[in-house]
């Protein structure tokens, strides 16, 4: 499945002058923790602490030149349990995207590889910390995505564009018992023709899409959503216009083929050069749906919220994780006031923070939850990024519902994992010297289950004291201290057994980074 994407950037990235144009900077990260309890196990007598060692190479590639983009990071943690508590693993993880410009002013094509841990149980508790493999599952995706963007006339455009995503699983569990989710592997096709007339002050966009899901697990069922728009847009002054939307949605899920009459409205706000409002909201075939954007940005701080209601799968979700939004892209925000039209050097400043403030990359966000049919999902979060000379102040707060999609043909619910998430973290890191930063981020979230799950609950509490000290230019030690708390409790007849089961942990930790 790697194919696709090394393909497409070794084609450019052959050619000598582009090699010598893309910049490689490798690095490796060692961390050794001490864990109070490894399996997050919630009876004393079952409890075992360990040292957990973390190497972790990476390497980071950045160009941007005549006719593609590459970003982004690769590497995999080789954790060892020196108590032997549970089995050695090599993870791997990273994200990197690469742009390319086929026929000019014509045909392109994006690809991507990605590799990350999720929880494979929520309900099971959400961990703060990447080392302990217990219900830990590895997701792994390839993109090829071929496009054809072209301009007709001035102001209007083709966008014919096919997404395709390889999303794998693989189980890191090494705790016994049984998991929600069965770990199939995936592909996800997203295919969009669409035709653009932008409003001077009138205009209209039509577009097609369908969004076709396979489990190879031949027990799951093949999930399509297909939808045709025409929508009438008027633009009242140049930063902001409106739309009215007709069309036709089409959903085919387990034994259900639904087909209803599309309708809505659109907004689309840029009050100011670096703020901008986008909304959408449709009666679709499984009733009111939207989609909300927001995004500003100032030369210290970065905003971003979202919020969707839709017809999805748990395919498309992993394909398309981590949602919301990330430590990069807030700080990649920022900056963009200073490198406007550099992104290879935007890149670099924000790994440049990232590293020597000793900042957490990724931000709170929800699980998704596995089901081999159609899902509903409706969701909102706020992130907020804020940069001086001696703080960094990451925050982030979301809410996600997630229902199993039923339609005339479909039974009572029945899906395990229909369930209300919502959490948050907030991170604040001072400069306390030119080389040390101090840090304190705490994290919480909570999981209560619906349907059959009804009854069911965990919250996830978690707080992280730390210091990095720059010792060379290239060089970064850290050291801090942990404590997380998982309170569970289920009352389901799903469940089983019922009652409270909580856990802890303590944990004491020291690390190195160093880039070539």
């Amino acid at each position: 499945m790697l194919a696709p994407t090394a393909c497409a950037a070794l084609v450019l990235i052959g050619d000598t002058a582009v090699a010598q144009s893309v910049r490689i900077e490798p690095s490796v990260r060692v961390d050794l923790t001490a864990s109070s309890n490894v399996r997050f196990a919630t009876s004393a007598t079952t409890k075992e602490s360990d040292l957990i060692l973390v190497v972790g190479p990476q390497i980071r590639l950045s160009g941007n030149g005549g006719g593609y983009r590459l970003q982004g990071t690769f590497g995999f943690d080789a954790v060892t349990y020196l108590g032997g508590t549970l089995e050695n693993r090599v993870l791997p993880r990273g994200d990197l995207s690469f742009n390319g410009r086929v026929i000019e002013r014509l045909l392109f094509v994006d690809s991507s590889v990605s590799a990350r841990t999720v929880a494979t149980d929520p309900f099971f508790g959400v961990q703060a910390n990447a080392v302990s493999t217990a219900n830990i599952t590895t997701v792994t995706s390839q993109r090829f995505s071929p496009y054809i963007e072209r301009e007709l006339a001035p102001g209007k455009t083709l966008l014919a564009r096919s997404d395709n995503r390889w999303v794998q699983t693989t189980d890191n569990n090494s705790t016994p018992g049984t998991s929600l989710n069965p770990l199939g592997n995936s592909f996800v096709q997203a295919n969009e023709l669409r035709y653009e007339m932008r409003p001077q002050p009138f205009g209209v966009r039509a577009d097609l899409s369908q969004v076709d899901t396979r489990y190879r697990d031949a027990a799951s069922t093949r999930v399509t959503f297909e939808t045709a728009r025409v929508s009438a847009l008027y633009a009242p002054h140049p930063q902001v216009y409106f739309g009215l939307t007709a069309g036709r949605d089409k959903g085919k899920f387990a034994l259900n083929e639904v087909s209803e009459t599309l309708t809505g409205v659109i907004l689309r706000w840029l009050p100011t050069e670096r703020t901008n409002i986008e909304a959408e909201v449709e009666r679709r075939f499984f009733g009111t749906g939207w989609n909300f954007t927001f995004t500003h940005r100032t030369p210290f701080m970065a905003i971003t919220s979202t919020a969707v209601r839709t017809a999805t799968t748990y395919a498309a979700q992993i394909a398309n994780l981590p949602a919301g939004g990330n430590t990069y892209d807030l700080l990649d925000a920022i900056f963009m006031r200073t490198y406007p039209n550099d992104p290879a050097a935007r890149a670099n400043a924000v790994n440049e923070v990232i590293a020597q403030r000793g900042l957490g990359t990724t931000l709170a966000s929800a699980v998704a939850l596995y089901s081999g049919t159609a899902q509903q999902l409706q969701s909102a979060d706020l992130s907020v990024a804020y940069l001086s000379p001696l703080h960094t102040v990451t925050w982030r707060v979301f809410r996600q519902e997630t229902r199993q999609l039923l339609g005339a043909n479909s039974l009572a619910p029945t899906s395990p994992t229909d369930a209300n998430q919502i959490g948050g973290s907030l991170s604040v890191a001072r400069r306390l010297s030119q080389q040390t930063t101090a840090d304190i981020t705490v994290v919480g979230s909570r999981v209560a289950g619906l349907g059959v799950r009804l009854g069911d609950r965990t919250v996830n509490k978690s707080v992280r004291l730390s210091a990095t000290h720059a010792i060379s230019p290239r060089t970064t030690v850290s050291a801090g201290i942990r404590r997380q708390v998982v309170d569970r409790y289920f009352g389901s007849t799903f469940s089983g057994a019922t009652g409270s089961f909580d856990a802890s942990e303590s944990a004491v930790f020291v690390g190195a980074l160093h880039r070539f």
